[in-house]
Formats: C-alpha cells, sequence, structure tokens
C-alpha cells in the first residue's frame, strides 16, 4: 500500500470546534465564511450504540469533506484540562480521532490549534479567559450567522491555521 502526503494547505480552511457531542463548523475560503446549512455542525447519532454512532460519525464527516474539499482541518483543542469525567473525556477523544480518519481518508491535512494559539491571532493579551476568547471570535465577522456563539470558534481556529501557514511558509 502507498502512502501519499496530503498537499500542503491552500485556500479552504475548515474549522472544527466541539461543544459536548456537538461539533461546530466553520469554512473559511479567502479570508470568508462559507454558510452553508450543512457546514454549520454535525454530532453522533443518539439513536445508535457508542460504537456504531462513532463509526458513521466518522463516515459522514468524511462525506462532508469530499464535498466541502478543504485544504485543511483545523480542530480547536480547548484549556479544560479536566473533564467533567472521564466518559466525558472518551467522548472527546472520539470525536476528535473520528474526525483525524475521516481527513487522512480523503486525504486532507489536520492540524490541532492551541487555544492559546487562536487568542494569540485574535489579539488578546496574555492573560484571557475562555469567555474572552469566545467574544472576540464573535467578533471576527460583522453578522452572526446560525449557531454562531460555537461556530465563531471553529472560525477562529480556521483563522490561526491559516495564519500560522502563511508564518511558515
Amino acid at each position: 500500500m502507498n502512502v501519499v502526503a496530503p498537499e500542503p494547505p491552500t485556500g479552504r480552511v475548515l474549522g472544527v470546534h466541539v461543544a459536548g457531542q456537538k461539533v461546530y463548523l466553520a469554512l473559511r475560503t479567502e479570508g470568508t465564511l462559507e454558510d452553508h446549512h450543512d457546514l454549520r455542525r454535525i454530532e453522533p447519532s443518539q439513536y445508535m450504540g457508542s460504537a456504531e454512532a462513532l463509526y458513521d460519525f466518522c463516515q459522514r464527516f468524511q462525506q462532508l469533506l469530499s464535498e466541502c474539499q478543504p485544504s485543511l482541518v483545523a480542530f480547536l483543542h480547548t484549556r479544560k484540562y479536566q473533564p467533567n469525567s472521564y466518559a466525558d473525556a472518551f467522548k472527546r477523544a472520539s470525536i476528535e480521532s473520528a474526525v483525524m480518519i475521516a481527513a487522512r481518508a480523503v486525504n486532507v491535512c489536520y492540524t490541532l490549534i492551541r487555544q492559546e494559539d487562536a487568542a494569540t491571532e485574535l489579539g488578546l493579551p496574555a492573560r484571557w479567559k475562555a469567555p474572552e476568547l469566545t467574544e472576540a471570535a464573535m467578533k471576527l465577522l460583522p453578522t452572526q450567522p446560525l449557531y454562531w456563539r460555537d461556530r465563531s470558534l471553529a472560525y477562529a481556529a480556521a483563522v490561526t491555521a491559516t495564519a500560522l501557514n502563511e508564518a511558515q511558509a
């Protein structure tokens, strides 16, 4: 089996932010948000067993990536180091793994964006709190589309990933 490395990211970046079991999305193309109904949020099915729901989620996310064709998936890693329970931590890690697997399956680059990097990119001071990051992210666009409170953090991940890639180039 030949393994081909994904092309370096250019143009379209899909930001991803997980809140609970919901995965919020923001596709950034040439500095603007593409606000299609199927690019707002996705979540594992609540009507299947955990393994089946995760597999189904991975397949649907892979289909979404095939349709929107980003060059990069930017997953926002939150600073909440102590989840409410091991079950919550497992769910989040499972979702993140499914996103990584789906991206690899369609040959799309994947990067993990630290909240600290997003805060720096958005111009927050050295000591900031999570609500400040959300408020700064919400101001990235003049209008607030559906689910913007959570999607703005996905958009901030996409903005940060683009800036980090440009700095490395």
